[in-house]
């Protein structure tokens, strides 16, 4: 253990080792009950959930829009994004931001929506404001309560 010498064979243990051994004992354990005791408090549909830590769950990832295309002004593209096997028992909060993947300032000019969230899911519209050769991905984030609480 770090910071706790090992005793030699035959050594006595000492009041002071076992003091050391007790106070390391008694710190990991407190540190461990107040991270499964963490309380997080979820605003849902049915109220505020309140919930430990540890039974919230992250599903992120990555979805191309349009790569090395063309788009027209006004162009919407909607992407449904499944969360797969991250279950959420309430539909959780989902943000999604674009990356523009190529220095053209088309891609750079979009305007993305949320349009509806479910517990598997999300539909996401990325409308394009200028016309032109565009290569735009997603980064999209939901963070909820598991459905295995």
């Amino acid at each position: 253990m770090p910071g706790i010498s090992e005793p030699d064979i035959g050594q006595p243990l000492d009041v002071p080792y076992i003091y050391r051994l007790v106070s390391v004992v008694n710190d990991i354990a407190s540190q461990v009950n107040d991270s499964a005791t963490r309380l997080s408090k979820v605003k849902t549909s049915n109220g505020v959930v309140n919930t430990r830590t540890s039974n919230l769950i992250v599903f992120a990832s990555n979805f191309i829009v349009q790569q090395q295309s063309v788009v027209d002004q006004g162009q919407v593209e909607t992407i449904d994004v499944s969360f797969g096997d991250a279950a959420f028992s309430y539909p959780p909060i989902v943000v999604a931001s674009p990356v523009s993947t190529d220095e053209n300032p088309v891609s750079k000019d979009v305007l993305v929506t949320v349009n509806s969230v479910s517990n598997s899911g999300a539909t996401i519209s990325v409308r394009f404001n200028s016309s032109g050769s565009v290569d735009v991905s997603l980064n999209v984030m939901a963070v909820g309560v598991s459905s295995s609480v």
